[in-house]
């Protein structure tokens, strides 16, 4: 087998084999394009004795309106895809933000158990906390979806 996906098929000169097309003439020298097979999409070729044979995807006279719908679920496809990277890009952030966040409610439960301060720093130390375990509270309902 042959492939002959970039070049229309041509005639079999009599000192070549393997090609589509019968000789116009009996000792013909160089191959011709065979017209009648010129737009065909061709996937390959093949030959047996004196006849050959093209072997073509079925549902190659698509017209352009079908290539413009293919080309349209095409681009669907791509802004799905995109939608959903961006999605779980979010989500992987998200879930990061989380750690970090708790681990800074660990150091401000550690700063408000060590050191008895004032009492607007300590209430500053409580807020800040409160603030944290708040929008832990949110992440995590976007992230787990619970």
């Amino acid at each position: 087998m042959r492939a002959l996906e970039c070049a229309p098929p041509r005639t079999r000169p009599s000192n070549l084999t393997a090609d589509v097309g019968h000789d116009s003439k009996q000792n013909e020298e160089y191959a011709r394009v065979v017209e009648t097979l010129r737009e065909v999409r061709r996937v390959a070729t093949g030959s047996s004795a004196e006849h050959a044979v093209a072997i073509m995807h079925e549902g190659d006279d698509r017209g352009e309106e079908q290539e413009e719908e293919d080309d349209d679920l095409l681009a669907a496809e791509e802004q799905l895809d995109r939608a959903r990277t961006r999605r779980e890009d979010a989500l992987r952030s998200m879930s990061a933000d989380v750690e970090a966040l708790e681990l800074q409610m660990n150091k401000l439960d550690a700063k408000l158990a060590a050191s008895p301060g004032d009492d607007a720093t300590i209430a500053r130390l409580h807020a800040l906390k409160e603030s944290i375990k708040s929008e832990v509270t949110e992440l995590e309902v976007v992230v787990t979806g619970t």
